[in-house]
């Protein structure tokens, strides 16, 4: 996915979004920034050799009582109740930006084998939750529709490109 539709995306759920290199060998890498309900200036940095799955790593990992912990008795910062309740915000971002920035990748896989058919017009939608893994919901037009429960995002590309290739 080019940093153009990452920017869309991410500026889309209100993400400031920033193509950057870090470390000694200036690998590219990507910034988001937002600020929070509370005043915080949320920024995180992703490689961007996969951004989408970088991003989604990264919400995977954060923890909203850990994360509030850590601004909790900082000169200006709110009572602990009211950091916990931001970090939560927080982590609905980072949900959002992760499953946007899947759904699109899963697309552009498509996209870059140039699957064309004007029978085909495949509407894919992937969904995530932290305990139980990937519901994938893929139509084609009218005809063909499948629910499947997965448990990574490669499992997911796995089955789109089965599905794909017994559709057309």
């Amino acid at each position: 996915m080019n940093f153009t539709r990452i920017k869309a995306i991410a500026e889309k759920l209100g993400w400031d979004v920033k193509k950057e290199t870090w470390g000694k060998n200036n690998e590219p890498c990507v910034t988001f920034n937002q600020y929070s309900d509370a005043g915080e200036d949320f920024s995180f940095t992703v490689g961007y050799d996969d951004v989408a799955y970088n991003v989604q790593q990264y919400y995977e990992d954060f923890d909203a009582i850990e994360h509030a912990k850590e601004w909790d008795g900082m000169n200006g910062a709110p009572d602990l109740e009211t950091l916990i309740e931001d970090a939560k915000e927080i982590e609905k971002w980072l949900e959002s930006l992760a499953f946007s920035l899947e759904n699109n990748k899963a697309i552009d896989l498509y996209e870059k084998k140039k699957i064309k058919s004007f029978k085909m017009q495949l509407d894919i939608k992937c969904y995530k939750s932290k305990k139980t893994g990937y519901t994938l919901i893929i139509k084609n037009g009218d005809i063909t529709e499948k629910k499947i429960f997965v448990d990574t995002m490669d499992e997911a590309y796995q089955y789109i490109d089965s599905f794909v290739k017994n559709t057309i």
